[in-house]
């Protein structure tokens, strides 16, 4: 737990976190463990920090499966879905996260009014990696697989070809082509 704590204390120190507010989420905070093809147990509201591992969010419509995000250590994850929308945060690798209930990150936000800095700022994070997203999807299908190893680098070598895939909206022959 040590270890997983010390890494989100890092990324909220640079976001400007006050100790009396560190020291309640300490309190508050669980370690989750998934292993690799397990799905995230989660609750509306509740948030997450992903300290080791990767993991993919992805939604089940009527026709098919849409992968919105990949959250790699070091990521932010707010579940928050609509009635029509719940993703599954499914892990590809094993995965060591943190885990604050909703209820508790309420009470932590009216406990400590200055955590909304630092927490919008985690929640632009997480909606940046949507963003990403679309904008891989504006460009042309063959410049796609090669703008997202140049942004995630590394990363492609753990997520499988057919979730890269979906991801970015083309067949996994195609991206296997187009190497």
């Amino acid at each position: 737990m040590q270890t997983s704590l010390h890494t989100l204390h890092q990324k909220l120190i640079g976001l400007g976190i006050m100790p009396s507010t560190w020291q309640t989420i300490v309190e508050c905070a669980v370690v989750v463990h998934r292993k690799k093809g397990q799905p995230l147990t989660y609750y509306h509201g509740d948030f997450f920090f992903i300290t080791e591992g990767l993991l993919k969010q992805e939604y089940t419509g009527p026709s098919a499966t849409d992968i919105e995000r990949f959250l790699p250590a070091g990521s932010p994850c707010f579940a928050t879905w609509s009635e029509e929308h719940q993703p599954d945060f499914i892990a590809l690798e094993d995965a060591v996260l943190l885990r604050i209930t909703g209820q508790s990150l309420q009470q932590i936000r009216h406990d400590h009014p200055s955590f909304v800095v630092p927490l919008g700022s985690l929640y632009e994070e997480w909606s940046d990696m949507l963003k990403v997203r679309m904008q891989l999807l504006a460009i042309p299908k063959k410049e796609r697989g090669p703008a997202f190893r140049k942004r995630f680098g590394a990363l492609t070598g753990y997520i499988p070809l057919k979730d890269l895939a979906v991801y970015l909206s083309v067949s996994p022959s195609y991206l296997g082509k187009h190497r």
